[in-house]
């Protein structure tokens, strides 16, 4: 019995010393040990990137970050919590690496309290939760020791994955306070102004491009006229987009930016899917009024191929099209998303990003005798083909017939960077140290092909779905100094395509591809002659004859046998990759399971006890 008593003892006391252990290993760690942390992702998008620490070490003076999260009223919503606390916990971060030189202040605004007019005051955008107009904060504020101020309105989970940049780059302008000018030439209305030559102002009624809004976060942005005879002495860098509308007087005047050592991003377009028909109505009545920015491109060393685009079936997005009066998906190529195996990973432009998509494409070389250093950023395999202009709408009502027709003609340059000497066209004089980055697709900086729109709590927001935003602002940021924030945009992340997938279902298409041009063309022979046998019978009067119905009839037949060939046919193109997806769902829901459960039945059964016998 006393035995049984000490037995009992020792165990209580070992249970009371165990939880003791558990309660100062806790405080211990909490203390201690918080700030150790360990990133396990690909990309490391949990720890600050070079970029960020170089912006933090270039602090001087004490920065403070103050961080509105209306955690009471967030706790209704699990995701938007735990998002806000992600947010604290890089801001700790930032707090850490910067050593003393930046305080982190955490507030929490509830209705009716100062701090809650506070935020409203500094800018903060409150999003509806309820009924009784209560609104909840989640931003921040950032001063430095003059007082200048740098606001995120409304920190957002759809940008979780550029919230490092977004952060950065507050501190950057805030150790930054000289304002970086971008000026914009554009044929297209990115700002939402549908009249190009400024005649009226409809902008009340007028949506801006998301990119245009964006510029507007980073920089200082100046709309110049189409007919503009100089650029600012402030604007060290110049947006033109599309510049199939300007005239000799802003040729000259990009010329004389290029000479003073200006910087210039230019999106040069074969065939613009978004310009509305206005514009293009516009342009065609008026063309011998504007300029040939070809004469501009050549002087600088680069060329676009005339009357071309390009066509990419190797990365070709997928689209719903009417092919046989029924709906289908199939790969259009001339929409195309480009990732990390076509840009150059040497360029701190293209270094990071993992997906930009564009649309009807031109190709870029080189010109003969250029002075100017060509260096090529995004390209496609040899898989890609040229079309010509004419050719384009045809296409665009049939896609499966642009994969019937598609024959590969090599690999093609559509984005480069020019640098070194560049002589003026206008005059004798030069410059050494041009910086030139030339995308030949203005369709890409509208939203439709990057953006996609989603509402939360009432709130339109866009979530990127392609770097192209990305690409456009670290090309304006690099052309105006700053790689640093480069570094951090580019760490953004978008879908992932099944790179396998897609290698199976282009060889299926190769494989099958003869076989179902010869059964197309087969069936359009088979209607030529059942259609001149009907006109035939049209035009007669009499009852035709035995055997020009039984003819009839087996044209009929031979387009039925051919339809079910070509079916069959294009069953076969999904045939390989519905057995990957098999397999797949068959690892990822089946397997996996089965072998979670096969271990545990495995320790059980080891583990249980024996009776002896």
């Amino acid at each position: 019995m006393l035995k049984n008593n000490a037995n009992k003892l020792i165990s209580t006391s070992l249970l009371i010393i165990a939880f003791l252990i558990f309660i100062v290993a806790n405080i211990i760690s909490i203390n201690f040990f918080a700030p150790i942390s360990f990133d396990l992702t690909e990309n490391k998008i949990f720890t600050l990137s070079k970029g960020s620490k170089n912006i933090l070490d270039k602090i001087e003076e004490p920065i403070t970050l103050k961080f509105y999260f209306s955690k009471n009223l967030a706790k209704n919503t699990p995701y938007l919590l735990s998002f806000g606390k992600r947010v604290q916990d890089l801001l700790t971060q930032y707090q850490r690496q910067a050593k003393g030189k930046i305080n982190v202040q955490i507030l929490e605004p509830e209705p009716f309290t100062e701090i809650e007019d506070e935020a409203v005051n500094a800018g903060l955008q409150g999003i509806p939760v309820d009924n009784e107009g209560n609104e909840l904060y989640i931003g921040l504020v950032g001063t430095n020791s003059i007082d200048s101020i740098e606001v995120l309105p409304l920190i957002s989970p759809e940008r979780e994955a550029n919230l490092e940049y977004d952060i950065s780059q507050l501190i950057y302008n805030l150790i930054n306070i000289e304002n970086n000018f971008v000026g914009i030439l554009s044929s297209l209305a990115l700002e939402g102004q549908m009249d190009l030559h400024r005649l009226q102002d409809p902008r009340s009624n007028a949506v801006p491009w998301a990119i245009y809004e964006q510029l507007h976060q980073a920089f200082e942005v100046e709309i110049l006229d189409a007919d503009t005879d100089s650029i600012a002495k402030k604007i060290n860098t110049l947006l033109i987009v599309n510049p199939i509308m300007l005239t000799e007087n802003a040729l000259q005047a990009v010329d004389d930016f290029v000479m003073r050592g200006g910087h210039i991003i230019l999106f040069v377009d074969p065939f613009s899917e978004i310009m509305d028909a206005n514009t293009k109505l516009i342009y065609t009545e008026n063309k011998t009024e504007y300029a040939d920015f070809n004469q501009l491109l050549n002087k600088w060393g680069i060329e676009l191929i005339p009357n071309k685009v390009v066509a990419y079936r190797e990365n070709a997005k997928m689209v719903r099209a009417v092919v046989d009066n029924k709906e289908q998906t199939l790969r259009y190529a001339f929409w195309m998303d480009f990732d990390a195996q076509n840009f150059n990973a040497n360029d701190v432009l293209m270094n990071g990003l993992e997906k930009i998509t564009l649309a009807t494409p031109g190709a870029l070389r080189a010109s003969s005798g250029a002075s100017t250093n060509f260096q090529p950023l995004i390209w496609t395999s040899k898989d890609a083909m040229l079309v010509d202009l004419e050719q384009v709408e045809k296409y665009q009502k049939n896609p499966r017939q642009l994969l019937l027709d598609y024959t590969p003609s090599g690999s093609y340059t559509v984005a480069a960077r020019l640098s070194g000497p560049i002589h003026s066209l206008f005059s004798e004089r030069s410059v050494e140290d041009s910086n030139i980055v030339v995308i030949s697709d203005a369709d890409m900086l509208y939203d439709h092909f990057w953006l996609s729109v989603q509402k939360i709590y009432g709130q339109t927001m866009g979530v990127p779905i392609a770097g192209n935003a990305n690409l456009v602002l670290s090309a304006l940021d690099n052309l105006s100094g700053s790689n640093d924030l480069i570094s951090i945009r580019n760490r953004s992340n978008f879908s992932r395509p099944f790179s396998k997938i897609n290698e199976i279902e282009l060889a299926s298409n190769n494989k099958f591809r003869d076989l179902e041009i010869e059964l197309v063309n087969k069936i359009e022979h088979a209607k030529e002659k059942l259609k001149g046998l009907n006109q035939e019978q049209d035009a007669s009067t009499s009852l035709l004859d035995i055997s020009s119905r039984q003819e009839r009839e087996n044209f009929k037949n031979e387009i039925l046998g051919l339809r079910k060939q070509l079916r069959d046919v294009r069953h076969k193109l999904n045939a390989d990759i519905q057995r990957m997806e098999s397999w797949i769902k068959f690892l990822v829901i089946g397997l996996m399971p089965l072998l979670i459960s096969l271990i545990g039945l495995s320790l059980w059964i080891f583990k249980t006890p024996r009776k002896c016998k």
